[in-house]
């Protein structure tokens, strides 16, 4: 029966279903054609999206017409405080402040030069590209900086969400990356390291990628491991560092922590100390340091060796001098060890210690009875009131080394050191003078009459003799 069908089909009928046939594949390749679009499509702004930006970026990375002068610039753009916005505003109030954003990148778009694409890639994170651009690397720079100076100038006049006007600002990120030697992975690391430096100096601007901040990721991921796994006396040690007379006689030793890295290098507490506090174990972390300062007080004291200096001095973080057991801790620490309260001093910091200062008067108040003694540290940084200082048991007050620095007879440095001093003795505080690197230095500050003083002129810090 087909086969009879099939020849009674006639030549008209047979055109009649060839355009048939051609009308529905054609029909399926526009909507193949949508879908593809779609697929890369941002729903919410209109923007080309994540996958279009991978796409995209892989097509001008392997481009068979690269040359070693071949550079492109990554943009990575973040709204500022974007989660305020959402948290407070509600959602709906978000998704507006994205497509408002959205349409204000997208703005004057077409006066910029070059192979460009500008995608939302997360929440409130967008990437714009520039492709092949075959001019020098100092040129590639300047074209960044003009475009990223267009677009926060984009966010000059405020936004309006839920009937109210709103500031916007926006953070970037940029990699400047030559096209030969980069993959997608490797430009969007740098450009977002970029972007997480322009947030922590304070947002609103933008930040070049540069080696340096990989080499910070890499140190904070290493000690973050070690921290992980225990904080070992093999990885943390103590150093000791004199404190002198005017007679450079040893009176004191301040302990300070140190980290030794997998090469068996020593590094110092400058370099991770926030990242302690990152971590949220900065109270552990101290009460580590007390421990084993007191541990080894105890251990001079055995060997006689603690009466040739008068006190041991330990710098407690204000987070771990806040906490609600700081007391019992320091004084169960010390009887643990069977020392004198009266040969610990403990270094606090002016800046945010007295944000809460009838907390920190009852726990200076309970250890300074215990014997406990208080040293003001860096004095001279902060913004505290000299009347709440005084009315806290300091025994002493150590004057900061960026006012050493600079000093020299007749210096503004000498001066503000002179006043310092003349108001530290009519509070009865000791002074101690530290960072002293010269001769010079340490002349000017006995004219001055401090009391100590303490820095590399004299000795750097070592470890307990019984340790080298």
């Amino acid at each position: 029966m087909s086969k009879t069908n099939s020849k009674n089909i006639t030549k008209k009928d047979m055109l009649v279903l060839l355009e048939e046939l051609e009308d529905e594949i054609a029909t399926r390749k526009v909507a193949e054609a949508k879908a593809k679009e779609l697929a890369n499509i941002d729903s919410l702004t209109g923007l080309t999206n994540r996958r279009y930006f991978y796409d995209k970026a892989s097509t001008i990375l392997s481009s068979k017409f690269n040359t070693e002068e071949t550079y492109g610039i990554l943009f990575i753009i973040d709204i500022d405080n974007f989660k305020s916005i959402n948290d407070s505003l509600g959602h709906l109030a978000g998704d507006e402040c994205l497509r408002m954003v959205s349409e204000r990148l997208m703005s004057d778009m077409s006066i910029l030069q070059g192979d460009i694409s500008l995608s939302r890639i997360a929440g409130d994170e967008f990437a714009f590209m520039l492709g092949t651009l075959n001019v020098g690397y100092e040129e590639v720079r300047k074209k960044a900086i003009k475009y990223a100076k267009l677009i926060s100038e984009k966010f000059t006049t405020k936004i309006k969400l839920d009937n109210r006007m709103y500031t916007i600002t926006v953070s970037i990120g940029i990699s400047i990356f030559s096209v030969l030697n980069k993959s997608v992975k490797d430009i969007i690391k740098e450009a977002d390291l970029a972007l997480f430096e322009a947030k922590r100096l304070g947002k609103n601007r933008f930040y070049f990628y540069e080696d340096r901040l990989q080499q910070e990721v890499d140190f904070k991921l290493r000690i973050t491991n070690e921290l992980q796994n225990g904080i070992s006396k093999d990885k943390f040690i103590l150093y000791y560092h004199p404190i002198v007379n005017d007679k450079r006689d040893v009176m004191a030793y301040e302990t300070l922590i140190r980290w030794k890295n997998i090469k068996g290098e020593i590094v110092s507490a400058s370099a991770f100390i926030d990242l302690i506090e990152l971590s949220g174990l900065t109270v552990v972390f101290n009460q580590y340091i007390f421990n084993e300062a007191c541990a080894q007080l105890k251990i001079w004291q055995e060997k006689g060796f603690s009466e040739q200096f008068k006190y041991l001095s330990t710098n407690i973080s204000p987070i771990a001098f806040k906490d609600e057991n700081f007391c019992t801790f320091v004084m169960e620490t010390i009887a643990k060890h069977d020392i004198s309260p009266s040969r610990v001093m403990l270094e606090i910091t002016e800046n945010n210690m007295f944000n809460d200062f009838d907390r920190v008067e009852k726990t200076m108040t309970i250890l300074n009875d215990y014997g406990v003694r208080f040293s003001l540290d860096n004095f001279g940084t902060g913004y505290s009131s000299l009347a709440y200082i005084h009315k806290l048991p300091f025994t002493e007050l150590k004057i900061d080394r960026s006012f050493i620095h600079n000093i020299s007879d007749g210096s503004r440095n000498k001066k503000l050191l002179s006043a310092i001093v003349a108001m530290a003795k009519s509070m009865q505080f000791r002074v101690v003078a530290e960072g002293i690197e010269d001769e010079n230095q340490y002349e000017i500050l006995k004219v001055l009459a401090c009391d100590y003083y303490q820095g590399y002129l004299f000795s750097k810090p070592s470890l307990p003799v019984e340790r080298v």
